[in-house]
């Protein structure tokens, strides 16, 4: 290709996109990077629906679009690893015929790259059509990261941005004798040999949608012997790249849970040959005996560990009555035993299967997290938007409120907020979308600072998040109006601490924004002039 060499080479495997792929596409040339600093290399896997001939024409019109057709070959491994060996960007990213982009989402993933040094650069993800996308791993902003430090290694899908030297460097392909899940070890590579990574959690920027007739490739039936693969792959791939403690078991934990409980289990519960399940059971004796600790054990829901347990006791027949058991059960009500907090799954308190009752306590897992967006200024207050969950017991979340706490963390200030519980990604989530009167607010609250939480209840069960948006602050100062007891004015300041968490500062007299300006002003030469004195006493 002639002139400036390409940011970004955006890569799309495709066989039988339409008219998907004319959304996805349309996307890519739209990005407010331009033209000019990209490759965008498409590659026909075979299809049959009009695919070609629309990538003809495109490709006619736009020289940066580079096509590529091959006979199918089953995955989007090989068109995948084809489009590899041509990308000239200094970046890669994969984008799914299915899937599109926020306009400016190349650009702000390679302006934070390139600030950042970082090797991979994950944007906020948002499911379209009915696809659920984790909140949890895009719950902060983060411009430099690890896996260690962040929730991100639970997006293990390739539509993220690629240093193509890091790719180069690893020899990072992705393996065709996988028919499923075959984005996991590069993706986990990349994050656990590359150099840093970028998390931009302010807005979405890659849009995951499900089609109209649920044709994905991640919605087909999977059978237990494509999903095995994955399985050995993963917990091999982790046990070479870290060592034993915590680390490596954070990593572990995820793929006991998604690639065994999710996927692995699920497949052997449907499996009819016998001969296959008793090969996949042994295998799972050996992952088990292998990986699974007690710090990984306890991180799991009472039903997986009981699964779990019955793994590492070689005991297959219950094995499969419990994975029936599950399947068909009602969501666990929780109860109170001996002080403790039990969550009654099947065989909870039946003597009988020697099944000890620390797998069914959770009382030490019941933890609330939450994501919000940054808040927003309306007439009459502000709107609150976020997701939050409860640990095992988030499908009995019946209440959520807004607390605010005063400095001296004597006072409190509780407003209910209206949410709905949902479940994404086979796990129970509370969202909140709500007003919050300034009047009502501000108008009772003395002057002063207070810290804004969360609560999350269950029945008796509460539990406190502090409020840390999943965007930096706002660069303009966010300022509720109210009238105070006496009827004067009163104001709010919403906050960012240095640690991220949310406060509202509390003042009389009605705070503008130039007024706000000069007071930081006014503070920051004070500060100055203090430590300059220090310095003098010093000496």
């Amino acid at each position: 290709m002639m002139g400036r060499p390409a940011d970004v080479s955006v890569i799309i495997a495709v066989h039988n996109g339409m008219p998907y792929l004319e959304q996805a596409l349309g996307s890519v040339l739209r990005q407010t990077l331009g033209l000019r600093r990209m490759q965008v290399l498409v590659v026909d896997d075979g299809s049959t629906d009009g695919t070609s001939e629309y990538l003809a024409q495109v490709a006619a019109q736009q020289r940066r679009v580079e096509v590529m057709s091959q006979t199918n070959s089953g995955g989007p491994a090989a068109p995948r690893n084809r489009a590899l060996r041509e990308a000239t960007g200094r970046y890669v990213f994969f984008l799914d015929a299915d899937d599109t982009l926020s306009d400016d989402a190349l650009a702000t993933m390679v302006g934070v790259a390139d600030a950042n040094g970082t090797d991979v650069v994950a944007g906020r993800i948002k499911g379209v059509g009915g696809r659920r996308t984790p909140r949890r791993v895009f719950a902060r902003t983060a411009q430099r990261t690890d896996v260690f430090r962040s929730p991100i290694y639970g997006s293990l899908n390739p539509m993220k941005l690629f240093r193509t030297e890091l790719v180069h460097r690893l020899g990072l392909g992705f393996p065709t004798g996988m028919p499923w899940g075959e984005d996991q070890p590069f993706v986990a590579s990349a994050y656990l040999d590359g150099s840093g990574i970028s998390v931009l959690a302010d807005k979405d920027y890659v849009f995951w949608g499900y089609r109209e007739d649920r044709s994905n490739i991640t919605t087909r039936a999977v059978a237990l012997a494509d999903r095995m693969p994955v399985a050995d792959a993963m917990f091999d791939l982790v046990a070479s790249k870290t060592d034993a403690g915590p680390e490596r078991d954070r990593l572990m934990r995820r793929h006991f849970w998604s690639e065994f409980v999710g996927s692995a289990f699920e497949g052997y519960r449907n499996e009819a040959d016998d001969v296959a399940r008793r090969a996949a059971f042994a295998r799972f004796v050996e992952i088990t005996d292998a990986h699974y600790t007690e710090r990984i054990d306890a991180s799991l829901p009472p039903d997986a560990r009981v699964l779990m347990r019955l793994v590492s006791e070689r005991r297959s027949e219950e094995f499969s009555d419990y994975l029936d058991l599950v399947a068909a059960a009602c969501p666990p009500a929780a109860v109170a035993r001996d002080g403790l907090l039990m969550l009654a799954v099947p065989w909870m308190g039946d003597g009988t299967r020697n099944l000890p009752d620390d797998l069914f306590n959770v009382e030490t897992q019941v933890r609330a997290w939450c994501r919000a967006e940054p808040l927003q200024i309306t007439g009459s207050g502000f709107h609150i938007v976020a997701g939050c969950g409860l640990g095992p017991i988030s499908h009995l979340i019946d209440r959520v409120s807004l607390v605010l706490r005063s400095a001296q963390g004597e006072d409190e200030v509780i407003v209910p907020l209206a949410h709905t519980v949902v479940v994404e990604e086979g796990q129970s989530i509370a969202l909140v979308d709500d007003d919050v009167s300034g009047a009502g607010l501000i108008g009772v609250l003395e002057v002063g600072t207070y810290s804004l939480h969360l609560r999350v209840s269950a029945g008796a069960t509460s539990r406190d998040r502090r409020i840390a948006e999943c965007a930096p602050p706002l660069a303009r100062p966010r300022i509720v109006h109210a009238s105070g007891p006496a009827g004067g004015a009163r104001s709010g300041l919403l906050v960012t601490t240095k640690k991220g968490n949310l406060s509202l500062r509390v003042v009389d007299g009605r705070l503008t924004e130039r007024v706000h300006m000069m007071r930081q002003r006014r503070d920051r030469i004070v500060r100055g002039a203090k430590r300059a004195v220090k310095r003098l006493i010093g000496r």
